[in-house]
């Protein structure tokens, strides 16, 4: 399989192309440049999978085998890359491998100052929910649904 050549510009391009905020894709970068050591093994695991034939994988799987290795058969301490980065991993290999796009699952963005879902379309949809107690709730019933604990939830914004 072919690997094409990004810089970080163009990286930073296309995850803000789908949806991502610029802050958290800086921060990422930070982090990642300084961890290089585990976006080399995220590729080189990915490379493998794909290797075997597959033609659909986890991303979340290859991040926890790098922590496994990490933590457990190295035994180097706490693995110190947070989950949330595994999007950007996972995008940045199907990247750079255009011949692997679709090999990892990806949900939409999220804007990080409100929780709405950007859309690749640039759409923005609310994904918030409030729980609000039964004792103070006068909702719509049509709007709304009940836990298991009698709260009711309620969507404050519309969808």
């Amino acid at each position: 399989m072919q690997k094409v050549k990004l810089s970080i510009r163009e990286l930073r391009e296309r995850f803000i192309a789908e949806g991502a905020d610029a802050i958290s894709i800086d921060i990422f970068f930070e982090v990642a440049m300084k961890r290089i050591d585990i976006w080399k093994e995220f590729e080189r695991l990915a490379l493998i999978v794909w290797g075997t034939g597959r033609r659909r994988y986890s991303a979340q799987t290859i991040m926890h085998v790098i922590r496994w290795d990490s933590e457990i058969e190295r035994g180097q301490g706490e693995f110190d890359i947070n989950n949330n980065w595994i999007a950007y991993y996972s995008r940045m290999f199907m990247y750079q491998y255009p011949e692997a796009e679709g090999f990892f699952e990806t949900r939409n963005f999220k804007d990080k100052t409100n929780g709405n879902e950007i859309r690749p379309n640039g759409e923005i949809h609310n994904t918030r929910a409030y729980y609000v107690p039964t004792d103070i709730r006068d909702g719509d019933a049509d709007s709304s649904s009940e836990d298991r604990q009698g709260t009711k939830q309620v969507s404050l914004l519309p969808s």
